[in-house]
């Protein structure tokens, strides 16, 4: 006998991922291409932030608005401007209107967006999800890579980044959600304790 709730909420789910694939195919085109900031960073956040919804068990319509937000995020970024974030909330609004998003999906969407500015400091789990998730790769095993990629976006020498600029950034860094300083906040340690141990 088919149970009714699960087959809704499989139904809800393939909306949902539709939509998502709507938006990625949407962006791919006006996505940032720079070496840190673009499509695979949207990406990357957008996952994690699905990853960690599960973790801390949200209701499916606020995993794929987390979702959501994470893919559009920094769908505008320009280095050194400080409206990047108010940008892509403009840029949402015109994709999410033309996709079915709901004016309350659609104002959580831009509040999440907003919540990552930095210095952050989110008022509820979805805006803890979102910046635990824009921030993620700081307490992974590729963070070297991921850091590198970064530099380079900036412009900045090798020295001055890893002695003045990536042990202040790191050391202000915090994970809001128990999921996050769970799996990342050791890892996390661990490489701003490699940062402060490189040699010039």
């Amino acid at each position: 006998m088919l149970n009714y709730s699960l087959y809704v909420i499989e139904m809800q789910t393939v909306n949902y991922n539709s939509k998502i694939k709507e938006i990625y195919r949407n962006i791919r085109q006006i996505a940032p291409e720079l070496p840190y900031h673009n499509l695979k960073h949207l990406a990357e956040v957008s996952n994690s932030c699905k990853r960690y919804a599960i973790l801390e068990g949200l209701n499916l319509r606020d995993t794929y608005i987390l979702a959501t937000a994470g893919l559009l995020h920094d769908i505008v970024f320009i280095p050194d401007r400080s409206d990047n974030e108010e940008r892509s909330t403009e840029v949402s609004l015109n994709i999410l209107s033309k996709l079915d998003y709901s004016s309350k999906d659609i104002d959580d969407v831009s509040r999440l967006i907003l919540a990552t500015k930095f210095p952050t400091n989110p008022k509820d789990i979805l805006e803890k999800i979102i910046c635990d998730a824009d921030l993620d790769y700081l307490g992974r095993y590729d963070f070297p890579e991921r850091s590198e990629l970064l530099r380079k976006e900036k412009g900045i020498d090798r020295k001055k980044w890893y002695t003045e600029i990536q042990p202040s950034f790191l050391n202000q860094v915090k994970y809001y959600t128990s999921s996050a300083k769970k799996l990342r906040e050791h890892v996390l340690k661990e490489n701003f304790e490699k940062v402060l141990k490189l040699k010039w």
